[in-house]
């Protein structure tokens, strides 16, 4: 449970580094909000990785329709 504590914090560390790298030297402001939205999508994906690897979280990262029923 620490480990995906620890995994998290820095996931989210280097999304906010990445944003305001972004903000700092990127001019174009469509394409500033084009990758703000991705870094948005890789960290959430991260994160979503993250909290599948922990079971004491209860809940799983994959689509209910990708889940395979017991039996």
């Amino acid at each position: 449970m620490l480990l995906v504590l620890i995994h998290v914090l820095i996931t989210c560390v280097v999304g906010a580094i990445l944003f305001w790298v972004i903000d700092r030297f990127v001019r174009d402001g469509r394409l500033g909000n084009l990758l703000k939205i991705l870094v948005v999508l890789v960290v959430w994906r991260r994160f979503c990785n993250a909290c599948s690897l922990s079971s004491a979280w209860g809940f799983s990262a994959a689509p209910a329709a990708f889940v395979s029923l017991p039996g």
